[in-house]
């Protein structure tokens, strides 16, 4: 890393949690709405999720 900055953002903690209302009741909400996809390659282990 050539230069070392401050992580800066415009985006709100509070923007994101007006929509909080809006998650299902009840359930795990990335239980529900991701996938996990495990392999290996060329000696490597792999997990994607989505």
């Amino acid at each position: 890393m050539p230069n070392k900055r401050e992580a800066t953002s415009d985006a709100q903690l509070s923007d994101d949690m007006s929509h909080v209302g809006e998650l299902p009741q009840g359930m795990d909400f990335l239980e529900t709405n991701a996938h996990l996809v495990m392999g290996e390659s060329q000696g490597y282990d792999i997990c994607l999720l989505r």
